[in-house]
C-alpha cells in the first residue's frame, strides 16, 4: 500500500524505489547536494540518490520538460497548413523536413521556398504540411546542452529540504532508503515552484 508520510512523500516501504519518466541523468548529482548540505562522508548516499532521483522526477512531470540534449524524430499529420508546432522545447536545430516522403530543404531567405523556424513554430515557404496520416516527419535537436542552474538549484533545494526533514520526524536514513519517493506540490517551497512555473509548458496534442 502507498501513503503519504509526514514528510510529504510517497512511500511504500515493503517497494524498491521506482519512478516513472525519470530523466537520464538526473538534475543535479550526489556530490552537489553533499555539498549543499555540508555532508562529507559517505554513509547516506543511497539516500540522497533517491532523493535527487524523485527530485528530477517531479521537476520533469510539473514543468512537462525533458531537460536532456537529444535528437528527436515527429511523425505528424499534415493538416494543410504552412505552420507546425513542434511537441518538445528548447528546439536547437532542426534536422531535417519531410513531407509525403519528400525532403524539405531549409528557407535561405524570404524568396526562397523551404523551411524555417521562427518564435516557436516550424513554418514553410512555397510549402504546406499537405494533409495526410503520419506524412509528416521533423528530425530536430532539443533540451539542455547543459541543465539551467536554478533548475539544477530546485533540484538539490528540494531534495535538500527533504533529507533534513527526516530527522525532525524522526526518520532515518536506512529506513527511507528502501522506499519509493515523489514530491507533493502542496510541500514544495514556493521559491522553488517559481522557478518551475518559469519552464512550465501545455503539451502539443
Amino acid at each position: 500500500m502507498t501513503v503519504v508520510n509526514q514528510l510529504g512523500i510517497l512511500s511504500s516501504p515493503s517497494a524498491p524505489f521506482q519512478s516513472i519518466g525519470l530523466v537520464s541523468p538526473p538534475l543535479a548529482d550526489v556530490d552537489e547536494l553533499k555539498a549543499y548540505l555540508d555532508i562529507t562522508h559517505t554513509n547516506d548516499d543511497a539516500l540522497i540518490t533517491t532523493l535527487i532521483a524523485a527530485a528530477s522526477t517531479f521537476v520533469e512531470s510539473y514543468t512537462g520538460v525533458d531537460f536532456r540534449y537529444r535528437l528527436k524524430t515527429e511523425i505528424r499529420d499534415g493538416d494543410g497548413g504552412k505552420l507546425m508546432t513542434l511537441r518538445e522545447r528548447p528546439v536547437v536545430s532542426i534536422v531535417s523536413v519531410a513531407i509525403d516522403e519528400q525532403s524539405i530543404a531549409e528557407s535561405v531567405g524570404l524568396s526562397v521556398d523551404g523551411w524555417y523556424f521562427h518564435d516557436g513554430h516550424l513554418r514553410l515557404r512555397g510549402h504546406r504540411f499537405t494533409l495526410g496520416d503520419g506524412n509528416v516527419q521533423i528530425s530536430y535537436t532539443c533540451g539542455y546542452p547543459v541543465v539551467p542552474f536554478d533548475i539544477k538549484q530546485a533540484v538539490i533545494e528540494m531534495a535538500g529540504l527533504k533529507y533534513r526533514d527526516r530527522t525532525r520526524i524522526g526518520k532515518t536514513s536506512e529506513s527511507m532508503a528502501g522506499q519509493s519517493v515523489s514530491f507533493l506540490p502542496a510541500v514544495v517551497p514556493l521559491s522553488v515552484l517559481a522557478v518551475l512555473d518559469a519552464y512550465r509548458r501545455i503539451p502539443c496534442l
